[in-house]
Parts: structure tokens; C-alpha cells; sequence
């Protein structure tokens, strides 16, 4: 959005249009406030940025779009223009991505699969390996006084944990979560984004030949269980098993530690917050619901209209393009009240930021698992850490994730609680 007055869509009476580019500046610097007003003037806008798209801002528009695939779809269709209906603009992964790209009854199969990988019990079975992570990348730093609380601690620890879940060799977890983390954290034009985007090719055959591997040797992994399963009584192909470990690699790293950055430099900005939750750790489950609301590892989820239909009073075409703002519905007073202010024992808190509906992240249990963990060793171990606010940098784009790219911190040195250095 562009400052420029809403004006009506032509040939839709009353539709509010907007100049709104969620890839833009303005968007990364101040996206809450740009899409309340959005909000308040209407929960379905218009734009006709990237060939036109319908912004929904409301958590009952995000429902009514969100709990319906066959009518919203984020698979691969004839329409949309390129037949890719997650991203706005395109964005080909250069693979199908599954379960992402399918829906109903297609779908579903899949993601049965991975709701059991991901259960809430097997979320608190991998706890004890969080630990073991958290508190071994702590241990690296810990006696410096002095790291980035991004690339020494947030980024490793979540990539350690999902990686050696799936299997892959200690060899792969940083090159892995630096790639994806460089990729969000880092301008189009930068080296580091040029890297990181030269990288993806590699991760996408470090995923095919961890398949091949388990399907010649299996080992207890995840990995193995995805590339010797069944869907739908029918053995799980290469090809798809290759791509639902592609997908839980490119999904499941950087989003959990773009959370634990936020929530650090949020401690850090607002010390009664941290000094509440030191004095009484029994806070952090209701915290990290805060955390996740204010905070969206992930902003947005795009579809397609595959039927004529009707959203908050907005009437949509099939064709039409969608984009769901988890950033405007986690505002939206109609939900939460006192939306804007960060409330660490909010309760109930129906935040959207692992999506609804049949597409809802099924990694969100291992997220909490991973990112309690860490918050409870940081807030324990370097308690006093101060982040240097004229060094800390945020991602410089929101259209698809909210994050920090670094964040140099000093603290009071501490005793290692391990012995073993890397």
C-alpha cells in the first residue's frame, strides 16, 4: 500500500480497492498498521498489484478461505494464470510440493502420513533432542560473553533438531539452515541471497539422495518411514517421498527460528516480559501463544477460486487469486482484544499462525517442543543478554515470513554444560 486513498473496484459496487504490495518496504516496515487500515475499511480489498488479487484481513474471512480447499485451492489448477496457486507472485520450487500443492481427497492421504511423523506425542518424544541441541550451541558461546543470538543459537538449533529427526548427517544441518535463513534474511540483491539461492539445487538433491539411501538402507528416521509408507494402501513413490522431505526441510527450519528471534529481541526491547517469564517459567506455554500471534513465522497463504462465492459480503470470481493475511487476522479486534499490545498471559488466544483448516501446519507440535526448549535455556543461562539495537537487522522482506537476520547480543558469561566443542 502506497499511502493512496481506497477507491471502489470497477464493476464491483462497494469493493474497496487498495495499491497494496505486500512485497514491498512499506509493507516490511509497517505492515500492522497498513493492513488495519485496510482492515477497517473493508475485510475483502482489492489490488491489482501482480495481476490482481483479493486481501483478506479478517479472522472470519481466514476461516471461511482456509477451511475449504475445493473452493480455495492451493494445488496446481488451470487457473491463476501459471496454474500455481500458493504464491502470489508465481513461484515455481521447481517441484510439486507435496502435501502443499494438492488438495481433498488427494490430499488428505499425505497428510495423515505426516500428522503421524509430527503427532503431539512424537513432538514430545524428540524434547530430550531440543535439549541436547539448545543446550549444545549455547555451550559454544557461552563463555565468549558475546554472539549473534540468530546465527549462533537460533538457526542451528531447530536445523540440528528437524534434520537429525529426518536423518541427515551432523554434515548438512548448518549448510541447510544457513541457506534457508540467508534466503528470508537477505535482499534480492545481496551475495547472501545470491548464495543462498545457488544452494537450493544442492538441498533438493541432498533430499533425493537421502530417499535413494533409506529405500536401499533404512534406518529409524523419519526419512525412512516417509520413503517405506503406504498412501492410500499404495506404495509411496520416489518421486513423492523426495518431495514431502524437500518440503519438510524448506518448512520446517527457518520458520521456528525466525520465532525464537522474534521472541528474543522482543525480551530484549521489553525486559518486564523476560523478567516474568524468568520469575515464573510456568508462563512460557501462554507466552509462546503470544509469541506466535504477534509474531507469525509465516505472514500470508495465497489460493485460488475454483467457484463463484461470496466472502464476508465480497463477491469472488472462479479464477480470482486470494491472499490470507495471518498478520491482519491475529490483529483483528474482533478476535483479541487489545490486539496491538503484546499481553504475555493472553488466554484464549485462537491466533492463525499455523493456517486452519486442511492445511494447517502439521509441524506446529515440534515447533512449540523446539521453541519452549530454547526460550527456557536462554532465559536460564544468559539471562542478561543485551542485543545491540544499531546492529540488529530484520528481514527485509514480510511478504512471506517475519524474522530477524541477525542480532549481536553480550552477556554475562557462563560455565559450559557439556564438554564437547565444534
Amino acid at each position: 500500500m502506497t499511502g493512496s486513498e481506497p477507491r471502489s473496484r470497477a464493476g464491483d459496487k462497494g469493493t474497496l480497492e487498495v495499491d497494496f504490495d505486500h512485497h514491498s518496504p512499506a509493507f516490511a516496515e509497517g505492515a500492522e498498521a497498513l493492513l488495519a487500515e485496510i482492515r477497517h475499511r473493508c475485510p475483502v480489498a482489492w489490488t491489482s498489484r501482480y495481476g490482481g488479487y483479493w486481501l483478506v484481513t479478517t479472522s472470519a474471512g481466514a476461516h471461511l478461505v482456509m477451511r475449504d480447499d475445493l473452493v480455495f485451492s492451493s494445488g496446481r489448477n488451470s487457473y491463476g494464470g501459471d496454474g500455481l496457486g500458493k504464491a502470489i507472485p508465481k513461484f515455481d520450487p521447481g517441484i510439486l510440493m507435496i502435501p502443499g500443492e494438492l488438495d481433498g481427497p488427494v490430499h488428505r492421504p499425505y497428510m495423515k502420513l505426516i500428522a503421524q511423523l509430527l503427532s503431539p506425542s512424537r513432538a514430545e518424544a524428540l524434547q530430550p533432542v531440543a535439549r541436547k541441541w539448545a543446550t549444545h550451541f549455547l555451550d559454544q558461546v557461552i563463555e565468549t560473553g558475546a554472539c549473534d543470538l540468530m546465527y549462533d543459537y537460533a538457526v542451528p538449533v531447530p536445523g540440528a533438531v528437524a534434520l537429525e529427526w529426518l536423518g541427515f548427517p551432523p554434515d548438512d544441518w548448518r549448510p541447510m539452515a544457513q541457506t534457508l535463513h540467508d534466503f528470508a534474511g537477505y535482499a534480492a540483491d545481496t551475495p547472501q541471497f545470491a548464495s543462498a539461492l545457488a544452494a537450493f539445487p544442492r538441498i533438493f538433491s541432498r533430499c533425493q539422495e537421502q530417499v535413494e539411501d533409506r529405500i536401499r538402507h533404512p534406518q529409524e528416521d523419519a526419512t525412512t518411514e516417509i520413503a517405506t509408507s503406504q498412501v492410500a494402501g499404495i506404495p509411496m513413490s520416489e518421486q513423492d517421498a523426495v518431495s514431502i522431505v524437500f518440503t519438510l526441510v524448506l518448512a520446517g527450519l527457518d520458520t521456528t527460528s525466525s520465532l525464537v528471534g522474534s521472541a528474543l529481541v522482543h525480551l530484549h526491547r521489553h525486559t518486564e516480559d523476560r523478567r516474568r517469564l524468568i520469575e515464573d517459567p510456568d508462563l512460557l506455554d501462554l507466552a509462546t501463544e503470544e509469541f506466535l500471534r504477534l509474531y507469525p513465522p509465516a505472514t500470508n497463504s495465497a489460493r485460488t477460486v475454483m467457484a463463484d462465492t461470496d466472502v464476508c459480503g465480497v463477491q469472488l470470481h472462479k479464477g480470482d487469486r486470494v491472499l490470507v493475511s495471518w498478520v491482519s487476522a491475529n490483529h483483528d479486534e474482533d478476535t483479541f482484544s487489545d490486539a496491538n499490545r503484546f499481553v504475555l498471559d493472553r488466554f484464549p488466544n485462537p491466533h492463525h499462525s499455523f493456517g486452519l483448516g486442511p492445511h494447517r501446519c502439521l509441524g506446529s507440535h515440534l515447533a512449540r517442543v523446539v521453541f519452549k526448549e530454547m526460550l527456557t535455556q536462554a532465559l536460564a543461562r544468559i539471562p542478561d543478554y543485551v542485543i545491540a539495537d544499531e546492529q540488529v537487522v530484520a528481514y527485509p522482506s514480510r511478504a512471506i515470513a517475519t524474522g530477524w537476520t541477525t542480532a549481536p547480543a553480550t552477556f554475562t558469561p557462563g560455565s559450559r554444560l557439556t564438554t564437547a566443542k565444534t
